[in-house]
C-alpha cells in the first residue's frame, strides 16, 4: 500500500493523459511512457516521517516511523510534476 501526492498542471497535457492521471490507477511515469513522452525522475530524496493519520491508514502503529521518498518528473526538460510517496509497512512482509 502506497499513500502519494502528486502536483503537476493539467492544463497543458493532452485530455487522454490528463484524464488518466484524474483516474488515479496507473503510476504517472508509466502514463506520460505509454504517450510517447517519457519522463525522467530527479531530485530523489528518500527518508522517513512520522504521521500517526498515515500510519493509521497504511496499518502502522501511531509511532511508527514511515519510509518516504519525494522526486521530480521532468518531460522533454521541463518540469512536470513533483511527487510524494509514503511506503506502507506491509511491503515488506
Amino acid at each position: 500500500m502506497l499513500y502519494a501526492v502528486s502536483v503537476l498542471p493539467t492544463s497543458h497535457l493532452n485530455a487522454e493523459l490528463a484524464e488518466g492521471i484524474l483516474r488515479g490507477v496507473e503510476p504517472l511515469g508509466r502514463l506520460l511512457d505509454a504517450c510517447g513522452r517519457p519522463a525522467v525522475r530527479d531530485h530523489l530524496r528518500i527518508g522517513r516521517l512520522q504521521n500517526a493519520t498515515l500510519a493509521n491508514a497504511l496499518g502502522a502503529g501511531p509511532s511508527d516511523r514511515l519510509w518516504c521518498r519525494t522526486y521530480r518528473l521532468a518531460v522533454e526538460h521541463t518540469l512536470t510534476a513533483s511527487i510524494v510517496e509514503v511506503f506502507s509497512p506491509r511491503l515488506v512482509e
